[in-house]
């Protein structure tokens, strides 16, 4: 990447809190930079380079964090409740304007990538905890995990509870069950894909009436 686009990605994110992921965002990175209004095209592919640069971030430090205390002897489940708690945790100053986040991502020409992202992150977790499936189950295991993070992160928008504690116990709820038996893989997956279809449909809704962009 090059070194000012890292910078403006870098400085704009500053301004998520208070300006959301929105060109304003960046046209005031761009001015704290000292940097050409031009400067504003280094995102060639618009604001959803905001969103991936920060899941990039925030996904390597809840991986990082998953394989840390996976040394711990902790229980596979444990491990990921806690990196997938993290993994929030790490978005918390950007809660407020996450819709936007989400329709970003939910546009036809994003969608690929950020599918993409998300199971590459759900696989770093699994092989965190060791897992060393080889067949068809790694990758049920897989989309069942990737269905949970997109229905907690559905949950956790809309989270107003002291520290996500709503979030937290919402993810550990549906862990415990994924972790029981495969048995109860197909179940969970049909809920958990229903939650998804939901969340699919909202964001379609949020790109109704999200009219930032570049």
């Amino acid at each position: 990447m090059h070194p000012k686009k890292l910078e403006l990605l870098q400085k704009s994110l500053e301004y998520v809190p208070s300006c959301g992921f929105t060109v304003d965002a960046v046209r005031k990175a761009v001015e704290s930079l000292g940097l050409s209004k031009a400067a504003t095209g280094l995102l060639e592919r618009g604001l959803v380079e905001l969103v991936e640069f920060h899941h990039s971030v925030a996904d390597k430090e809840a991986a990082d964090y998953a394989h840390q205390i996976a040394d711990n002897d902790l229980e596979r489940k444990d491990v990921i409740i806690a990196a997938l708690q993290r993994r929030f945790q790490c978005s918390e100053d950007f809660q407020s304007h996450w819709s936007q986040a989400m329709a970003l991502e939910h546009l036809p020409q994003n969608w690929p990538a950020a599918t993409r992202r998300l199971f590459y992150f759900i696989g770093e977790i699994l092989h965190a905890t060791k897992e060393k499936s080889t067949n068809s189950s790694w990758y049920a295991k897989r989309l069942a995990l990737a269905s949970i993070y997109r229905s907690s992160e559905l949950y956790w928008i809309s989270d107003t509870s002291q520290g996500q504690k709503m979030t937290n116990a919402f993810i550990a709820e549906w862990i415990h069950t994924w972790d029981k038996t495969d048995s109860n893989l197909s179940r969970l997956d049909a809920k958990a894909n229903e939650l998804w279809v939901s969340g699919f449909r909202t964001a379609e809704s949020l790109l109704r009436s999200f009219r930032s962009g570049f």
